[in-house]
């Protein structure tokens, strides 16, 4: 994909470019094949091993790669010293920094959105959100962070 001039879109590319159509494609992206790789969960691999992987395909082709994460901000690690399974917070700004990842969320706690009251569902979502801002805010101006949501465990309801 990278070496075949692929498009990599953000979820808003995908919305405004896609969905709505509100947008116009730009020039440039024109005649190639758009394609959105999203990412789940916020594991630290994704810092350790897919960004330097991702950094050096952009070197060697020329060609951007975004990828869109869904964190829960409730299971990122902290700054304790303590070995984690996931992504903490200066690793998210390294990677939104880099314009190498799309910020969006799951929820604070990755809970079952279909198995939670209403107000537990707005809690989880309104907290998420607010985390994710804080966390990039002096970065993402626009709040293009924790704009968009993916239900966890790919389930949904009314």
């Amino acid at each position: 994909m990278v070496s075949q001039d692929y498009w990599f879109l953000t979820n808003q590319d995908l919305y405004d470019f896609f969905l709505t159509k509100s947008k116009a494609i730009p020039y440039e992206y024109r005649n190639e094949s758009a394609i959105m790789l999203t990412v789940d969960n916020g594991y630290k691999t994704v810092y350790t091993n897919l960004l330097p992987m991702l950094s050096k395909l952009e070197k060697k082709y020329g060609n951007k790669i975004k990828l869109v994460l869904f964190i829960s901000p409730g299971t990122l690690a902290n700054d304790n010293g303590i070995p984690t399974t996931h992504l903490r917070c200066q690793e998210l700004r390294y990677g939104w920094e880099k314009e190498s990842f799309d910020i969006q969320f799951h929820g604070d706690n990755h809970k079952n959105l279909t198995e939670i009251s209403q107000q537990q569902i707005v809690s989880e979502l309104l907290l998420a959100r607010i985390q994710l801002r804080k966390s990039l805010d002096d970065l993402d101006p626009e709040q293009k962070v924790a704009s968009n949501v993916a239900y966890p465990y790919a389930t949904t309801n009314k």
